[in-house]
């Protein structure tokens, strides 16, 4: 029998800009991580433990690798039938019958309210598709009844730093939200939304250094406080809109809203830097934390060969039908299906996204799709996404350029910045994926940047 008590709904997300090119071809839930996994598996398996049986997902910008990923949803338990997972597109808009896309996450759930809201559930769980944590949601339904809420927000303390990117709360001792600012910038109203130590102390927050209190993004609703802000049309984000206005009233506002802690491991990588470091954190003694033994992650079932690894590999992730040739080296790096890397290349604090599936048809494999490094590359600091060919003699990341050198020798080889690669103050740069009817490398022979 399905759970109508509640819904959730997965925010997909439009153009995922802050990933530069990896987003260039796909929506951010759809991009690989930790190997052999996509973002949007976090979400999509706290929904499987947290036995919420419908589940909806909004996209609007180049959903066919996450539609293609997710399906049905039968890797996730959904059977179509007593669990549900459906995908939300936008609609067509008269009179000129173009496809706009959604201006705010609220505006999202209004334009999808008819099916989001059509068996009447009392909660509406409204989620990111693309944070890394593990959680059971059960947690804060029984939180948001108890405190007898109209707006649960799920909360992490954060740096100053932090505090700009996120929308951040001032509590009262019982969680209950009395103001709330969007990505504050100006350093007097940050310092303003300070906690205060006792808060700290009593949600047990010891570094010294995370202060303020950010919305994570997720939001549970009762329904009629749902719908009562949908009903105006002028309300386009919960950040922005939303929540400031169910908060008017000063100390006394008309809504309940409330704060719940998470405590636990959570990350938000829709920016590049974010996504590649906490790829790395995998291997830096994060890994129990984000594939967590005791509340599994989910991904789409893929019937490949296992590696083989003829080389050497060192803290490293590899995925099935990953080759490591004799000579090669593989270190503190992350490789997801399908990656060739050939003889006597070493690879060092990189991420190599893999390759598409093989074209077959009644089990002959029609194109036999790889990305591949060629001999004796070293790559350091790279981010390689699918189906990427290199040739022999690359050098990328290991010799030190600066940014507008390394931009001028990419030019030089035809890459255009932000088409094929993206490229940070950092150092870290990214290559954008390549159509699987390329037979061309990216890279020619003897490469260096």
């Amino acid at each position: 029998m399905r759970n109508l008590e509640i819904v959730a709904v997965i925010l997909a997300g439009g153009k995922g800009t802050r990933l530069g090119v990896l987003t260039n071809h796909r929506t951010k839930p759809a991009v690989a991580f930790g190997g052999r996994y996509r973002i949007i598996d976090w979400v999509l398996s706290n929904c499987l433990r947290s036995q919420i049986d419908d589940v909806f997902c909004i996209t609007q910008f180049e959903p066919i690798s996450l539609m293609r990923h997710i399906g049905a949803g039968t890797d996730w338990g959904f059977n179509g039938l007593d669990r549900i997972l459906m995908n939300l597109h936008p609609k067509e808009q008269q009179p000129d019958r173009r496809i706009r896309e959604y201006p705010g996450t609220a505006d999202a759930i209004r334009q999808n309210q008819h099916r989001i809201l059509q068996f009447k559930p009392e909660y509406i769980l409204i989620l990111a598709g693309d944070h890394i944590y593990s959680e059971d949601y059960r947690k804060i339904v029984a939180s948001h009844r108890e405190r007898e809420s109209d707006l649960t927000i799920y909360a992490q303390p954060v740096t100053a730093e932090e505090a700009q990117h996120f929308g951040i709360m001032r509590v009262n001792s019982e969680g209950r939200i009395l103001e709330f600012v969007e990505k504050p910038q100006d350093p007097k109203l940050i310092e303003e939304l300070r906690l205060p130590q006792e808060l700290k102390d009593q949600w047990g927050v010891h570094d010294p250094d995370r202060n303020y209190l950010a919305s994570m993004g997720i939001y549970l609703f009762n329904r009629k406080s749902l719908r009562e802000q949908l009903d105006d049309p002028g309300k386009l984000d919960f950040g922005k809109d939303v929540i400031p206005s169910m908060l008017q009233g000063a100390e006394t506002p008309s809504y309940r809203l409330f704060a719940h802690i998470y405590p636990g491991y959570w990350r938000d990588v829709g920016v590049l830097q974010t996504y590649y470091d906490t790829n790395l954190e995998v291997l830096d003694g994060k890994y129990e934390e984000i594939f967590t033994d005791h509340l599994r992650t989910n991904t789409r079932t893929r019937y490949i060969p296992a590696p083989l690894v003829k080389g050497s590999i060192h803290n490293t992730i590899i995925s099935s039908s990953c080759i490591i040739e004799k000579g090669a080296s593989v270190e503190h790096s992350l490789l997801g299906y399908q990656v060739v890397v050939g003889e006597n290349t070493i690879i060092r604090d990189s991420l190599l996204l893999g390759a598409d599936p093989h074209v077959q048809r009644r089990g002959v494999i029609l194109r036999h799709i790889t990305m591949r490094i060629g001999k004796n590359c070293n790559f350091c600091r790279v981010i390689v996404d699918k189906n990427v060919r290199v040739g022999n003699n690359v050098r990328i990341g290991e010799t030190y350029f600066t940014k507008e050198e390394r931009i001028r020798r990419l030019s030089e080889i035809g890459l255009k910045k932000d088409v094929d690669y993206t490229i940070l103050d950092s150092g870290l740069i990214a290559f954008a994926k390549q159509a699987t009817q390329i037979e061309k490398r990216l890279i020619p022979d003897g490469f260096e940047c």
